[in-house]
């Protein structure tokens, strides 16, 4: 499998067992390189310095927030999809996330059920969605 058949993803948590849950998800199903980052600064330096077709990012965290992620990935890469969780349960950050260029959302704690067909979607945008046969 070339590279160009893989979907370069980074999932941005400072909550670790969230990270691996999605990277067990994703690597069981759809051909990926998988990027982790605990926090907004680290994220920052992978989307400056790696291949993204999908950025999800929390965004309550420490230190940055995702919101201010999102800023800063859209002003760096403005082409890569960007996929926000939250477990706040409010509009306003959620909207907040989207004029800042996020494509979707996915509550906290996360429905595999619920993210599967929303990472498909926006991969088979970009026609990055190679499933694991």
């Amino acid at each position: 499998m070339t590279a160009d058949r893989k979907a370069g993803i980074l999932l941005v948590d400072d909550e670790e067992p969230i990270r691996k849950s999605i990277k067990d998800f994703l690597t069981d199903r759809i051909s990926c390189d998988i990027h982790e980052a605990e926090n907004g600064i680290d994220a920052l330096e992978k989307i400056k310095h790696v291949k993204l077709d999908l950025i999800v990012v929390d965004i309550k965290m420490p230190g940055i927030s995702g919101i201010d992620v999102i800023k800063q990935a859209k002003a760096l890469n403005p082409d890569v999809p960007i996929l926000v969780m939250t477990k706040w349960d409010s509009s306003h950050v959620i909207e907040e996330a989207i004029r800042q260029g996020a494509v979707d959302y996915v509550p906290k704690p996360i429905s595999m059920a619920v993210f599967g067909p929303k990472i498909k979607e926006i991969l088979e945008g970009s026609n990055k969605y190679f499933p694991i046969t």
